[in-house]
């Protein structure tokens, strides 16, 4: 059986960040009675590591739920259901299987999906597509995987899912070129410079505005591996 790898996050558009540094953003981030601050995760987190979070002001949780690779990821519904019951918000991200190695049709990857959030009942408010590259992924021409990108989101919307795009203008253009976006789905958009704003924010592909900003690299946060987000 395929498993998930860790190793999905390429975005190459940020310098380093210092865990202090990144600290000293969490604990002023109250200060906005009405901005979130959030993770994403690859990889399990527990109910203990879930309550210290909440310690540190995360209200809200992005779990990965299905693999390039072309698998659901296992750990997905117990983070999602557990980070619910503690009250947080949680959304999900797919990164689709594009690799040559993937046989599974995009809508095959869908319906894997759907019978496992729905199986599991996993709750959540938005499916976000991953867009960025990956180790052979994405392996078409421009025009073709910008084309794939449009038939995960409309899949994924047929079955009553809101959904979003997460991409950076670096990984847009690596992987698409410079075939247009689809600013009709809401924008979540990665740059490491440890701003909770989207001041640093230069359109690309036709999205002129974003919705969450992923403002910091992977790093150990109550004992789970997070990047962290942030949206208004």
């Amino acid at each position: 059986m395929a498993t998930c790898k860790d190793s999905e996050k390429t975005e190459k558009d940020m310098g380093s960040i210092s865990a202090r540094a990144v600290f000293t953003a969490l604990a002023v981030a109250t200060l906005s009675a009405l901005a979130e601050l959030g993770v994403d995760v690859s990889t399990a987190v527990s109910r203990e590591e879930l309550q210290c979070l909440q310690q540190q002001n995360v209200s809200f949780v992005i779990p990965r739920c299905y693999c390039s690779v072309g698998a659901i990821d296992p750990a997905c519904a117990a983070t999602a259901t557990t980070a619910a019951e503690l009250g947080m918000k949680v959304d999900v991200y797919f990164f689709p299987g594009t690799s040559p190695d993937v046989k599974l049709a995009p809508i095959e990857q869908v319906r894997s999906f759907v019978d496992y959030v729905t199986h599991n009942r996993v709750a959540f408010d938005t499916v976000w597509v991953d867009v960025e590259p990956c180790t052979q992924c994405w392996d078409g021409s421009e025009t073709t995987n910008a084309r794939t990108v449009l038939e995960f989101a409309l899949l994924l919307e047929s079955f009553g899912f809101q959904v979003g795009i997460y991409a950076s203008d670096w990984a847009w253009t690596q992987v698409c070129g410079s075939e247009p976006g689809f600013p009709n789905y809401p924008l979540w958009y990665p740059h490491y410079d440890n701003n909770q704003t989207f001041d640093d924010f230069e359109p690309f592909a036709g999205w002129t505005k974003p919705v969450l900003k992923q403002y910091a690299p992977t790093l150990d946060m109550c004992g789970a591996s997070v990047d962290l987000d942030w949206r208004p």
